[in-house]
């Protein structure tokens, strides 16, 4: 029996040895597969292939660059595209209000008289600012009309209607001396949505305001 048990270390010892030099056979192997590997490259190539490793992460720190400007670009130009079309939209908001309520007072000096003529016949309505917003727009003025006979009282609300609300305006109440209006335009203009048109009996004048709410 002794014998025997010898006999099987002995073997277990020997196929272990040779495992050895087996995993050493193939880390050899490998190193000389990789040692031909390259010597089948021209020295050239090889040269490149390890330039273009050595360059890699270079390349890749640009293409980051890239994208980022290419982001940062489109970023500007979308800025520019909404800065465009706000500057088109007040355009578009100050054609419709024309040179009445929410016009800037250049807009509403150069469409209306702004002083009365001379001579014995009066040549038309006289506008005045009477106050402007933060924004530089009316949000009220005055209107005398010098008419000869005199305008009454209705006729010289209808005026300032006419020629100084914008078109989308419409009447929500109504008295013999006083009407409120209502318009969107105003609301995207000067931020208030009401107007109100007043004028006295006997007077020339009638003025126009713009209020929080109707008020006749």
């Amino acid at each position: 029996m002794l014998a025997v048990a010898a006999a099987v270390a002995v073997a277990l010892v020997a196929v272990s040895l040779s495992a050895l030099g087996h995993g050493g056979d193939t880390a050899r192997a490998t190193e000389a597969e990789r040692a031909a590997a390259a010597a089948r490259l021209s020295p050239e190539r090889y040269a490149q292939e390890r330039e273009e490793e050595a360059e890699a992460p270079a390349m890749a720190a640009d293409r980051r660059k890239e994208a980022a400007e290419a982001r940062a670009e489109a970023a500007r130009r979308a800025a520019e595209a909404r800065a465009e079309e706000a500057a088109a939209q007040t355009r578009r908001l100050g054609e419709q209000a024309g040179s009445g309520l929410g016009a800037t007072r250049a807009d509403f000096e150069a469409g209306n008289r702004t002083a009365e003529g001379t001579g014995p016949v009066p040549a038309g309505a006289v506008f005045t600012v009477i106050a402007v917003n933060g924004s530089g727009r009316v949000i009220a003025y005055a209107v005398r009309v010098p008419a000869r006979p005199p305008l009454d009282a209705a006729q010289r609300l209808a005026r300032l209607a006419r020629a100084g609300l914008p078109t989308d305006a419409v009447s929500v109440r109504s008295t013999a001396l006083c009407e409120d209006w209502r318009s969107p335009t105003l609301l995207r203009l000067i931020g208030t949505e009401y107007a109100e048109a007043t004028t006295e009996a006997g007077s020339r004048d009638a003025q126009m305001q713009a209020v929080a709410g109707p008020g006749c």
